[in-house]
């Protein structure tokens, strides 16, 4: 029997077909949409501090729409992990969001936070920090009055007995101490530790050799008076401001003494 409605049937056919591509496609368009990325948030957004004093900075703000948010905070300084920096660290091991830091040297740097969600996608904020210096530096002072192929020597020695930068996290003025290859003032935060080094150096100029070191830490003072007594120097510890007079008056040839600059340092060791 012919069909009454030969051309209704095709449009009803159309519209179904039509309908259910629609919904497919709406669907797949939801299950396909890309991912959005995370939101990174720092605080506070810039800072100024003083050399030495402690900052804590919180990623806490930093949001992401996937289920589980955020599950990965890396905290940068200078684009540098943040327990290698050479002008200072960050410890967030206790709460992955805040990172306490401290700078050891005066500049103006930058601290970021890498934020990673369950999808791999990542943001980054960050957060520039000035670093200002309001008590000067500490300089190392070795064998003052001896000759200078001597007192090279010996501080090519003291790089290589002590883990500097070890030392400079916890002592908050900057250290400097003259590197006589480079023939100028380092800090100790830049100075890589070679577990090893000191063996392949005469050091025996430091054999019954008096050396002032100030109270520092106990935890810092036992590493550092450790290393000077296996070069066999024995050790006083003395206020930094006593330093320079008893070197002056013979008590001690090396000591740490307090500077202005780097440059006041160099000139001092020199003359």
């Amino acid at each position: 029997m012919p069909d009454p409605h030969p051309i209704l049937g095709p449009i009803i056919s159309g519209v179904v077909v039509g309908a259910v591509l629609g919904v497919g496609g709406f669907f797949l368009g939801k299950a396909t949409a890309p991912d959005v990325p995370p939101m990174a948030a720092i605080s506070p957004e810039m800072a100024s501090i003083t050399a030495g004093e402690n900052i804590q900075f919180s990623a806490a703000g930093s949001s992401s729409t996937a289920s589980t948010g955020i599950n990965e905070f890396r905290w940068k300084i200078g684009g540098h992990p943040a327990t290698e920096s050479s002008v200072g660290y960050c410890d967030s091991e206790a709460n992955a969001q805040i990172a306490d830091c401290r700078f050891n040297l005066p500049g103006t740097y930058s601290v970021s936070v890498d934020v990673t969600d369950e999808t791999g996608l990542t943001a980054t904020a960050v957060a520039p920090i000035t670093v200002t210096l309001e008590n000067g530096f500490v300089g190392v002072v070795l064998f003052a009055g001896r000759d200078p192929a001597a007192t090279d020597q010996a501080y090519r020695v003291i790089l290589a007995a002590i883990d500097w930068q070890d030392i400079q996290r916890t002592v908050s003025r900057p250290i400097v101490i003259f590197d006589p290859d480079k023939k100028a003032p380092v800090y100790a935060a830049s100075i890589p530790f070679v577990e090893g080094a000191i063996d392949y150096l005469d050091n025996d100029l430091f054999a019954g050799a008096k050396v002032m070191i100030p109270p520092f830490d106990p935890s810092v003072r036992e590493v550092v008076v450790n290393a000077l007594r296996d070069l066999g120097s024995s050790v006083q510890i003395v206020p930094l401001g006593e330093m320079e007079l008893n070197i002056q008056n013979g008590l001690a040839g090396s000591g740490f003494l307090t500077f202005d600059s780097p440059e006041d340092y160099i000139l001092s060791i020199r003359n």
